[in-house]
């Protein structure tokens, strides 16, 4: 499978508005030439579908720094690319968002399959490629199907305890 990358950031808000300064940028990484392409940062996606998705990337960073004063730690700990695993506490409904808008890449969610009963919430899910899974139960097709995003370069976010929970 090659490289699995495991990334370690925060997510935090109420913090200080700061202008000017990009704590979000790694050393080294500031040249246009030093990004990665499109393909990499968004794989198996058509570029009106990265497109959407950069949309909702924006309007979700705008949302949480107007509302929350949100502020973005350690970013350059994440790769731009490759196959990536970010695991996190499930606190609140904003969490996959807050969790995947700060990166310059793509993002998979893996989504309790009963939020794909839902038409318009369903649709944007899937256009954003959410993954559902079962919570009951073992769903090892699911989990066929993050190790096969993962071997293609894709970054998938999961919630290990299935739930919010208060912590």
């Amino acid at each position: 499978m090659g490289l699995l990358s495991v990334a370690a950031f925060m997510v935090v808000g109420a913090g200080p508005l700061r202008r000017g300064r990009r704590d979000h940028e790694p050393q080294g990484m500031t040249a246009r030439g030093d990004r990665p392409s499109r393909r990499d940062r968004f794989p198996d996606m058509s570029w009106a579908r990265a497109w959407f998705y950069r949309c909702c990337q924006r309007l979700c960073r705008v949302f949480f720094v107007l509302v929350y004063r949100w502020r973005v730690l350690h970013r350059d700990r994440v790769p731009r690319s490759g196959p990536l695993l970010l695991v996190s506490n499930h606190q609140s409904h904003f969490d996959p968002p807050a969790i995947g808008s700060p990166l310059g890449r793509s993002t998979t969610f893996l989504a309790r399959d009963t939020l794909f009963r839902v038409g318009p919430f369903r649709w944007l899910i899937k256009a954003l490629g959410a993954v559902p899974i079962k919570r009951d139960e073992s769903d090892t097709a699911a989990m066929k199907r993050t190790i096969e995003l993962l071997r293609r370069g894709h970054a998938v976010l999961a919630f290990p305890e299935g739930t919010r929970t208060p912590d």
